[in-house]
């Protein structure tokens, strides 16, 4: 038989998990959003940090700054050439075996090592 207090009873239930389910992803919500404005302070002080940065920097007469390349850093040398560090700067070494070249361009043709230029 129909009764109301086990149908409205059923409908409460449901209702206050509902309530209860809506009112957790809100309080998710906030978290995120206070998630997300840390982290947005954060990278604006990174980006201070980056932009302010002396060693990021290029050399100015004013900051006295000078940084040397190294061939880590600034290799001119062709794919698959040594690069070295001297006291007049990067050189670079021999061409790979089939190219002509200063070691910094480098191109393909045949050399006298590997042919002979005299009969």
């Amino acid at each position: 038989m129909y009764n109301p207090q086990a149908v409205f009873g059923g409908f409460s239930t449901h209702t206050h998990a509902l309530a209860k389910s809506i009112s957790d992803l809100m309080a998710l919500v906030k978290l995120l959003r206070e998630d997300i404005a840390h982290q947005r302070e954060e990278i604006a002080y990174l980006r201070k940090l980056l932009e302010n940065c002396a060693g990021c920097k290029e050399p100015t007469a004013n900051n006295n700054l000078r940084i040397e390349p190294t061939c880590r850093t600034s290799n001119p040398c062709y794919p698959g050439v040594d690069c070295f560090e001297t006291m007049a700067g990067l050189r670079c070494g021999r061409c790979p075996a089939g190219m002509i070249g200063d070691g910094k361009i480098c191109k393909p043709g045949v050399t006298c090592a590997e042919h002979p230029c005299y009969v």
